[in-house]
């Protein structure tokens, strides 16, 4: 592969992985009262690092008993429920008010 082709690899890894990862600290910035956006963007920071260190061990056992598909189907599994936890926050920002003119 040529050079060109892998740094477009890599910043197509880059884009739909970090876009992704920014704009949940974004949300979490926007529920949250404005002196307390910090410390929101900081707890969503925390659990999703330590999330991340605690996923490796069990996820190698489910690799090393169910191979491949018991990995994908274990990953998709906690993304449903992920974005199920998630589906309360559709509404939690308040409404802004509008000035008519």
């Amino acid at each position: 592969a040529s050079y060109v082709m892998q740094a477009a690899c890599f910043f197509t890894t880059g884009f739909f992985v970090f876009g992704p990862q920014m704009l949940i600290g974004m949300a979490a910035a926007e529920c949250s009262h404005k002196e307390a956006a910090g410390a929101a963007t900081g707890f969503v920071g925390l659990f999703a690092y330590l999330g991340a260190s605690l996923s490796g061990w069990p996820l190698a056992k489910v690799l090393e008993i169910w191979h491949w598909t018991g990995f994908f189907a274990v990953i998709a599994i906690a993304a449903g429920i992920s974005a199920l936890l998630l589906l309360p926050f559709l509404n939690a920002q308040a409404p802004r008010e509008t000035h008519e003119a």
